[in-house]
């Protein structure tokens, strides 16, 4: 099955377009799993919630719909907000996220890169 890059993403209702040789890494939330040893040999599972995450997205930045300051905006909220992603080979994933990490933009390219993390599941 084809993979890789992300044709665009959606956040909070805004659509970007993405690098076209981007390599995002996405995993899904779910647990962690640990194992707790007791002196006597024995041990039992420590399970841990995590959440899932979008990295190293890079994104189109469009100076005239004032994209820069949409993300600056999502960053300051206090709340999650809705993301839907679709890679190149037609996969969607979706989910209620914040952003953990934006850089600056990249004057030659018009890209930024961002980072998010929440609730992320596989859609199609």
């Amino acid at each position: 099955m084809a993979s890789g890059a992300l044709e665009s993403i959606v956040l909070n209702g805004r659509r970007f377009s993405c690098a076209n040789d981007d390599s995002p890494v996405i995993a899904l939330g779910g647990w962690s799993n640990e194992s707790v040893v007791h002196s006597d040999g024995t041990f039992h599972p420590k399970k841990t919630r995590v959440l899932g995450y979008i990295n190293s997205v890079n994104i189109k930045i469009d100076d005239s719909r004032e994209d820069q300051e949409f993300i600056q905006e999502l960053c300051a909220k206090h709340e999650p907000f809705t993301v839907s992603a679709t890679k190149v080979d037609g996969t969607v994933y979706g989910g209620s996220v914040i952003i953990t990490e934006q850089k600056e933009v990249d004057a030659s390219t018009q890209h930024m890169e961002i980072s998010m993390e929440g609730n992320i599941e596989k859609i199609a």
